[in-house]
């Protein structure tokens, strides 16, 4: 879709867009990753307003997205971790394209570093201060995304 997209082939881009639905409408109902997922359908709504409309820039960058986050549910898939022990790093990856596509770079970068700083903490009182930012950074991005900033 990119390169006809660029290309401006309009009409082959519908038809992938045709494509892209038939497939959507076979997948099944439980897919991981639901917040990706949703995503996903975000960016797939924000194609059919941008494909008819030639509207370039906007395809381009949906296509690009939907590759990764497609990537991303097909990578991570197998190798999730089990609900009943979360995974700090397994979420935030699942997370952090999320953040970055808002264009919340500063943000993403801090929690990145906070995730390493926990995973490489050995004391108590590290793993509590490094706790405590972690949970204020987390509220931080929480409230942006409910409040749509």
């Amino acid at each position: 879709m990119f390169d006809d997209t660029l290309a401006g082939h309009w009409d082959d881009v519908s038809a992938e867009l045709k494509g892209i639905d038939q497939r959507l409408s076979e997948l099944p109902a439980n897919l991981p990753f639901p917040d990706v997922v949703a995503v996903m359908h975000d960016r797939i709504r924000s194609l059919r307003q941008g494909v008819p409309a030639h509207d370039t820039l906007a395809v381009l960058n949906d296509a690009n997205a939907l590759t990764r986050l497609a990537t991303q549910i097909a990578d991570k898939a197998p190798n999730s971790p089990p609900a009943n022990q979360p995974d700090l790093r397994a979420m935030w990856m699942r997370a952090e394209p999320m953040v970055l596509m808002r264009g919340d770079t500063a943000d993403g970068r801090r929690f990145t570093d906070i995730v390493v700083d926990l995973e490489s903490a050995r004391s108590p009182s590290d793993f509590k201060r490094l706790a405590k930012t972690e949970l204020d950074a987390a509220g931080s991005l929480s409230r942006r995304f409910e409040s749509g900033g």
